[in-house]
């Protein structure tokens, strides 16, 4: 599975919206979270980093 797959899975999974991780990582807006589930923007180290924080999983998980 893909960066953007997994991100979408795992969200899903842990019950919280596009919405909710844009806040959570400090977005603007939802657009610029789903452009990374879309598979549009590869984020940063450091923001995948707080991604896997935020979904409690290992950066490995979300990597594939």
């Amino acid at each position: 599975m893909s960066l953007a797959e997994n991100l979408k899975l795992i969200r899903k999974k842990e019950g919280l919206s596009q919405d909710k991780m844009a806040t959570k990582l400090g977005y603007e807006s939802i657009n610029g979270y789903a452009k990374v589930e879309r598979g549009d923007v590869m984020p940063s180290v450091e923001k995948l980093k707080k991604i896997a924080g935020i979904l409690e999983v290992q950066l490995e998980d979300l990597l594939g």
